[in-house]
């Protein structure tokens, strides 16, 4: 039988994995480049376009609205995944 704790892990980890999955198919990059502190600077297909589809993605993804101010922290894949435990979705 599985706790809460054990189903909150199990969901975490399901949900790391969307994103990557996401990130992965939208920036045509390979997974070992989605480290925390990599953004626009290290990964060549992360531009303003593409960002503003991240944006669009994740937002269909995890069913959630980022305001103008989340939109705008999200600089790096730790940005990003810090706004997605704001919203409870990490």
């Amino acid at each position: 039988m599985f706790s809460a704790r054990m189903y909150t892990i199990k969901m975490e980890n399901k949900n790391f994995k969307k994103i990557e999955d996401l990130l992965v198919e939208i920036l045509k990059c390979p997974r070992d480049l989605l480290k925390d502190e990599n953004g626009p600077n290290q990964i060549s297909n992360w531009d303003s376009i593409t960002h503003m589809e991240i944006i669009s993605k994740v937002e269909e993804a995890f069913g959630i609205q980022l305001d103008i101010d989340e939109i705008n922290q999200i600089d790096t894949f730790g940005a990003l995944k810090n706004v997605l435990k704001k919203h409870g979705k990490l």
